[in-house]
């Protein structure tokens, strides 16, 4: 006869989601970490107003705007800039 093990809702102590198997202790402590920090963050949008500190890449709409002349050239994603050999 064959038996199998279902392993479902497994969760860490201080976290909310599911556990990870192959997590290292490492793993754990960056999640603690960041927790706290979001937590953090969340309570100073709280007290001193929404979006007052935010992630850095999360800028919406920025004062400076790209210079597409100095963008490389798109040749394997664009069919219109593939270069032409003659």
């Amino acid at each position: 006869m064959k038996a199998g093990v279902m392993l479902l809702d497994l969760r860490t102590k201080y976290m909310d989601s599911q556990f990870d198997l192959f997590e290292t202790s490492h793993n754990v402590v960056q999640k603690q970490k960041s927790d706290r920090l979001m937590q953090t963050l969340d309570a100073i949008n709280q007290k001193m107003g929404k979006h007052t500190v935010q992630l850095g890449g999360i800028r919406k709409q920025a004062p400076w705007q790209i210079k597409h002349e100095l963008l490389s050239p798109r040749y394997t994603t664009r069919w219109d800039e593939l270069l032409v050999v003659k």
